[in-house]
């Protein structure tokens, strides 16, 4: 177990995101259990690896190593998979699947809770959880302001995805070193808990493009294993799902 986690850089979420990838390979799983096993393997991807080198500046490559190491953890799949399963109600709620959002996506929540707390070894992250949709949520309802990464103040819908990026930024820099999720204190302005905002810039420019690859790859296609699920399932077989 220990060497597992050594080649996993000490992610226990990796390791049990890999096991599960394989036995839901030879086995019949239940259908939500291989979905949740899915959206956890899509979480995977962050901070695993660099680009290839060819795609990068030499210049850059060790720094960059440096701070792949910081923040490839649980902690920042945590952070990371708060966000997903934001989108994920957002969409529910976009494409009006209420009856699977209020039957099944609370499961789901609840099995990523308890996946977390014994990968972290703590208790307590549902309300921490539910600290995260709030704030999202608030953000969606024009209630929060940010400062995009480009330095812009950001207010209005269009810049949704500017606001979402401002704080789950954040988040993910304050679990440096695998350090423990926490509840934190929003108010209109950006200002928190979570401040000084002087996150130093490479490292911003780091997570902030770790993000950006992810919303663009494996976003969709966690939202497109989920539709697929709502097809195989029985008592959803008369929804408009749309593909």
């Amino acid at each position: 177990m220990k060497e597992d986690i050594q080649e996993n850089n000490g992610s226990k979420i990796r390791i049990w995101a890999k096991e599960e990838k394989e036995k839901n390979k030879n086995t019949n799983q239940n259908l939500y259990n291989v979905l949740f096993g899915a959206l956890i393997y899509g979480l995977t991807g962050f901070s695993e690896t660099l680009p290839e080198k060819n795609e990068i500046d030499t210049t850059f490559s060790k720094p960059m190593e440096k701070i792949r190491k910081r923040y490839n953890n649980d902690a920042s799949l945590f952070e990371l998979g708060c966000y997903l399963f934001f989108r994920i109600d957002l969409w529910c709620v976009q494409n009006l699947y209420e009856e699977w959002r209020n039957r099944k996506l609370p499961f789901l929540i609840n099995k990523f809770v308890s996946l977390f707390e014994k990968a972290l070894d703590t208790e307590g992250l549902s309300l921490i959880f539910d600290n995260r949709l709030d704030l999202y949520g608030r953000a969606i309802r024009g209630e929060l302001t940010s400062v995009s990464v480009l330095g812009t103040v950001s207010r209005d819908n269009e810049k949704i995805q500017d606001i979402f990026h401002f704080y789950l930024i954040q988040l993910i820099h304050k679990t440096t070193d695998n350090t423990l999720p926490k509840i934190y204190k929003f108010n209109k302005e950006g200002n928190s808990l979570i401040i000084p905002i002087c996150i130093d810039a490479f490292e911003t420019f780091f997570i902030f493009n770790n993000i950006v690859s992810w919303e663009i790859s494996v976003l969709p296609a966690s939202l497109e294993t989920i539709k697929n699920s709502m097809i195989m399932d029985e008592k959803f077989k008369n929804y408009k799902i749309k593909l």
